[in-house]
């Protein structure tokens, strides 16, 4: 199935059902992968620490940092799916109103 058929797929189901896919697609898979790339990422990032890890260039700019702010960004990452699947159970049980209407985007 091509992106674009599962898009048309999801435009034609009613609110409650797209909440739904959104709420248990949070929770089974983008939660997991999040958490499992974050903490492959905290490993690599505490490896460069304790290798002290530099650059091959000549000056020799030490790794560590980027590795740090790409767990960094996994943890926010992991943060904002939370963040997302409360909001959308809050909406499945009516306690505040969302539109999970898809936009497509302009090309």
């Amino acid at each position: 199935m091509s992106t674009f058929e599962s898009t048309v797929l999801y435009a034609l189901y009613p609110n409650k059902v797209r909440l739904w896919l959104d709420f248990w697609g949070g929770i089974v898979f983008f939660l997991p992968m999040t958490i499992i790339i974050g903490y492959y990422s905290w490993e690599f990032f505490i490896t460069s620490i304790i290798q002290a890890e530099t650059s091959s260039n000549p000056g020799g700019l030490i790794r560590w940092p980027v590795r740090g702010v790409i767990t960094l960004g996994f943890f926010l990452l992991t943060l904002q799916g939370i963040s997302e699947v409360i909001k959308r159970y809050a909406a499945i049980i009516g306690m505040i109103q969302i539109d999970p209407k898809y936009e497509r985007p302009l090309q």
